[in-house]
């Protein structure tokens, strides 16, 4: 069983990293950290911080500037991004194979180095500027101070500790670091995640108006946060659940069932994945985009996996909230705030959900009958399933026709709501008509291609309006 410490303290080849190794890292981390402080210095003393008002990039047009004035305030931002990520580096690193005064310095070091990351942004995007300035300067007073105390006590320390983990021969042969970097991919659960982003674009090109532009930077960074928040949330839901986990056909492979991965590393790479989601949605657009990416994760995290799903039959009907956060997320992205819009969006997928799972648990009840989990089939059967998932399926189609009566949305997009929603009805009414589960993968099949479809015309009637306007 291969450790994600373990592949942070190894070559990729499984041969151990020596002391001197582990040397250079740090020397080249604080040297970066360095150059990074001294930038921001002389970013502040020229006073240019007003030459890029824009983040990620440093104009709404253009992400490098042509003018070297706002070059140098992006090579200051580059330089920090790389230090933080190195920083980030040596402290995971440091906790699988470092004696305890090298981690404590360097989890310290990273604390300080990502508040200083936020602080940068908020001094860039003019919030209360003179405290945030203020304030920055202290952090990165800090941070020099703490990566050269990790420089001085690695060299007092660190490098006379032999590493004495070792890269297990047979989990070395048998996954190998691609394998390993499959399964660590493979927490993250992608094939989930990709009708999330689906729906958090789609947020976003609908959020758009005059007063609205997006860039494409703007959606690459809101996409790989949400990516990176979806994944983290999947992982520590892995972790929870990795006991049932092994008594389902569906997911007794599994990286943690399988023990191919520990535990622990799948709770720290979710946990970490949930940091970096929320750093890079607040630099890249809003804290609010970030603070509802994390709240969904949370959500799911703990009212979901740990209170409703080995609780209660309606597990998936308040659970299913999480779902639908991603395309506040990028509202929020856009605009910077939660209007009636959005929230409708919220509703759709919320109501979308039940039916959606329900059919699949109908398909996979004895999996969940011997795990333990009182799904609406195991707990209350197939017919009263089958009626829920009807009574849901007109829910959400009443719904998901509002935009148009609430004049977000046109004619167009009526149309297609309706006609979507008849045709899944349609399929509700056959399963729950239908004797067995015989048609309960035709529906479930459907679904995702009805919430695709519906958010793809939500879009396309948005663009048409606003090009006539």
């Amino acid at each position: 069983m291969v450790s994600f410490f373990q592949l942070l303290g190894h070559r990729r080849d499984g041969v151990r990293l020596t002391a001197k190794d582990g040397l250079r890292q740090v020397w080249f981390t604080t040297v970066t950290v360095w150059l990074a402080l001294l930038l921001g210095t002389l970013v502040g003393s020229a006073n240019l911080g007003w030459t890029c008002p824009t983040l990620p990039g440093c104009r709404i047009d253009s992400f490098w500037p042509g003018d070297a004035p706002a070059q140098v305030h992006m090579l200051f931002r580059t330089v920090l991004l790389l230090s933080v990520v190195l920083v980030w580096f040596v402290t995971l690193r440091s906790w699988a194979v470092q004696p305890r005064a090298v981690r404590l310095v360097s989890t310290l070091t990273t604390a300080i180095a990502t508040l200083y990351l936020v602080l940068v942004d908020s001094v860039v995007m003019g919030a209360n500027w003179q405290f945030f300035a203020l304030l920055h300067i202290v952090v990165g007073g800090g941070l020099f101070v703490s990566v050269t105390a990790l420089l001085i006590v690695f060299l007092r320390y660190g490098q006379r500790v032999p590493i004495k983990k070792k890269l297990p021969v047979d989990a070395a042969a048998t996954t190998g670091t691609r394998g390993l970097i499959r399964d660590f991919v493979a927490l993250t659960k992608p094939r989930i995640i990709s009708l999330l982003l689906l729906t958090t674009l789609a947020a976003m090109l609908l959020a758009v108006d005059h007063a609205h532009p997006i860039s494409f930077g703007l959606v690459m960074w809101t996409l790989l946060g949400g990516y990176l928040a979806a994944g983290g949330a999947n992982a520590i839901n892995m972790y929870l659940d990795r006991d049932v986990d092994a008594l389902m056909g569906r997911t007794s492979r599994r990286p943690l069932p399988s023990s191919r991965l520990r535990p622990i590393d799948a709770l720290i790479f979710g946990l970490l994945l949930n940091v970096l989601a929320f750093v890079v949605l607040a630099l890249s657009s809003n804290v609010l985009a970030g603070a509802l990416a994390i709240g969904g994760s949370i959500y799911y995290v703990l009212v979901y996996t740990r209170l409703l799903k080995r609780t209660t039959t309606q597990n998936i009907v308040i659970g299913g909230a999480a779902g639908a956060v991603p395309p506040l997320v990028g509202w929020a992205a856009v605009t910077g705030h939660i209007n009636l819009a959005a929230l409708l969006l919220f509703a759709i997928i919320f109501y979308w959900t039940p039916p959606h799972f329900w059919a699949l648990a109908l398909l996979r009840r004895a999996d969940y009958a011997r795990a333990g989990i009182p799904m609406l089939p195991v707990a209350h059967g197939e017919a009263e399933t089958k009626w829920q998932i009807l009574l849901y399926s007109f829910l959400m189609v009443a719904i998901s026709v509002l935009p148009t009566p609430l004049r977000i949305t046109g004619l167009l997009y009526l149309v297609v709501a309706l006609g979507l929603g008849v045709w899944f009805i349609r399929l509700a009414f056959k399963l729950f008509r239908e004797p067995g589960t015989r048609m309960a993968w035709p529906l479930y099949k459907y679904s995702l291609l009805y919430l695709a479809l519906l958010f793809g015309a939500l879009v396309v009637d948005h663009l048409l309006m606003l090009s006539l306007a």
